[in-house]
């Protein structure tokens, strides 16, 4: 559906009806960009909600761990498995104009920011995301007859470039999922590695 205001394209899922989450390539110029963190601002106080972050510029996952506020949970990164002709085409003008919609979370590579679990990890044994990340491309890596051999290879031969091996320093992320109740999610508005940010579901508890 067209947002009246801003004559960007929201888009919802089929059957829960909430929306959901598009993510902007730092690489790619788009007609317009999402701005989620200030659609908030009509929402009741005591809405919770989901927001999918595009930054500036690819980070490493410890960046952003670092650089988002506490108060605001992270969920998941988008990794940045785009290839200079991936960024080319997506960068084609129809007519003139850059007519480029979001990446749909459904259309893109991303993981789960782990959490701490004591009970089977010390602090300093937990594995971060990005090296479980590395540990099932080398996985997938191991099966040559397998029927996702040949992306994992892709992603695999993109991330390490000119690297020997693939490693855990090799994963850059462009975009992030976080989730927190409306005031917190607002902290991230002045955020400048915040290039735009696209609700996703929103809940309020006392409805």
């Amino acid at each position: 559906m067209e947002d009246e205001e801003t004559e960007l394209m929201n888009y919802y899922d089929r059957e829960t009806k909430q929306r959901v989450l598009g993510f902007y390539h730092p690489e790619v110029e788009y007609a317009g960009l999402a701005d989620g963190l200030g659609e908030l601002e009509s929402f009741p106080e005591e809405t919770s909600a989901e927001i999918a972050l595009s930054f500036d510029q690819a980070y490493t996952p410890k960046e952003i761990r670092e650089s988002l506020p506490e108060d605001v949970t992270l969920k998941w990164y988008w990794i940045d498995t785009y290839s200079p002709d991936d960024l080319e085409r997506m960068n084609q003008k129809f007519e003139g104009e850059f007519v480029n919609s979001p990446e749909l979370s459904d259309q893109v590579y991303g993981i789960e920011e782990f959490s701490f679990d004591e009970d089977i990890f010390t602090e300093e044994e937990q594995p971060t995301s990005e090296e479980g990340f590395v540990d099932r491309i080398q996985d997938g890596m191991t099966l040559e007859n397998g029927k996702y051999y040949s992306e994992y290879k892709r992603i695999h031969d993109l991330l390490k470039g000119e690297g020997e091996r693939l490693t855990a320093d090799d994963v850059q992320v462009v975009g992030a999922v976080v989730t927190g109740t409306k005031e917190n999610l607002q902290t991230l508005e002045d955020m400048p590695m915040v290039r735009a940010s696209a609700l996703g579901v929103t809940v309020n508890p006392y409805q």
